[in-house]
C-alpha cells in the first residue's frame, strides 16, 4: 500500500503534468495557422497589368489610395486593378523621365520630370498643370529640376542640376543665388 507521502508526490506530479499539457495545448491553439490563410502583405504586379516600363524612379501613395509610379518613360497611377499612364506625349506631364514625386500636405501631387520641369496634378480635372511661375531667363534651372521637398510652412524646396530654389505658399519662386549653391547638383 502506498504511503501518504508517495500519494502526495504522485498528485503533485499529475498536477504538474496536467498543467504542462494545458499550457502546451493553449500555446498550440494560439500558434495554429488560421484557415483560410491570411492574405499576403505583398503581391507582384506584372506587365499584364499595363506597366510597360522596367525602370521605376519614384513611388508615392495619395490620400485616395492611388499608387503613383514614376518611370523613365512617364507616370502611372495604379488603382489596385490597372495602371493609367500620364505622359509628355499626351500633354499631361512636363517631361517623360520622372525624377521625383511629392505628395504635399494639402494632398496635391507634384512631379519633377526631364526634360520639362515641374508639374502638379489637379484631382478635380484629372490633369497636370505645368509650374512656370518663374522668370524666363531661369528656365534652364527649372527644366532640370530633380527633387522636391515641402517645409512646415508649405513652401517647396526645389533641387536641380543647377542649384536650389524655393517656391513660397503663394506660388512665387525664388532662385537661391550663392556661388556654392549654383555649382551643386542637388538630389535626394
Amino acid at each position: 500500500m502506498p504511503t501518504a507521502l508517495a500519494l502526495k508526490g504522485l498528485r503533485i506530479c499529475l498536477l504538474l503534468l496536467s498543467s504542462g499539457l494545458l499550457a502546451a495545448s493553449l500555446w498550440a491553439d494560439a500558434h495554429r495557422p488560421t484557415y483560410p490563410p491570411t492574405p499576403a502583405l505583398f503581391f507582384q504586379v506584372s506587365n499584364q497589368h499595363q506597366l510597360a516600363e522596367q525602370i521605376i524612379t519614384a513611388i508615392v501613395q495619395d490620400q485616395q489610395g492611388f499608387l503613383w509610379v514614376g518611370t523613365s518613360s512617364g507616370l502611372y497611377r495604379y488603382d489596385g486593378y490597372r495602371f493609367v499612364r500620364f505622359s509628355e506625349q499626351s500633354e499631361q506631364l512636363r517631361g517623360s523621365f520622372v525624377q521625383s514625386l511629392l505628395l504635399r500636405q494639402n494632398g496635391e501631387l507634384w512631379v519633377t520630370a526631364v526634360p520639362g520641369g515641374i508639374s502638379h496634378f489637379d484631382a478635380k480635372t484629372l490633369r497636370f498643370s505645368a509650374f512656370d511661375n518663374y522668370p524666363k531667363h531661369e528656365a534652364h534651372f527649372w527644366q532640370s529640376a530633380q527633387v522636391l521637398a515641402e517645409d512646415q510652412q508649405q513652401g517647396l524646396w526645389v533641387g536641380s542640376r543647377n542649384g536650389l530654389a524655393y517656391i513660397d505658399g503663394s506660388g512665387q519662386s525664388q532662385l537661391l543665388s550663392h556661388p556654392t549653391l549654383s555649382e551643386l547638383n542637388i538630389r535626394a
